[in-house]
């Protein structure tokens, strides 16, 4: 396991998690645009809705993140003292990516009618 003690990978790790989770944006801004029939209008609450439910999931991760910090002994120089939290924030950055692979999968397998008619 990574000793928390030495901080010269931090930043390493830190930039390599945060690509992780950007990787499927592009997917998900396509997402509202292959939907049949949509309008401006949709295309707009669809974005809407992404950005709330995730930043209430954000929010909430970063919540719980805190509360197992804390059960498992708190911080110390604002880093974990256990890599319990680490791991668990780690595990919910790695669902964002399966996520979006699934979706993805998904709409490969049932493309909108648009799509097939079109191929």
């Amino acid at each position: 396991m990574l000793a928390m003690t030495d901080h010269r990978l931090a930043p390493l790790i830190g930039v390599i998690l945060g690509l992780v989770i950007f990787f499927p944006m592009p997917f998900f801004v396509q997402l509202a645009f292959i939907r049949p029939g949509v309008s401006p209008r949709q295309i707009a609450v669809t974005f809407s809705i992404f950005r709330a439910v995730a930043y209430a999931g954000s929010a909430l991760f970063i919540q719980i993140f805190a509360w197992i910090a804390d059960a498992t002994g708190g911080l110390e120089n604002g880093i974990p003292v256990s890599n319990v939290p680490l791991a668990f924030i780690v595990v919910v950055e790695s669902t964002f990516v399966i996520g979006a692979y699934l979706l993805w999968s998904w709409f490969k397998k049932n493309p909108p009618p648009e799509a097939e008619a079109k191929a």
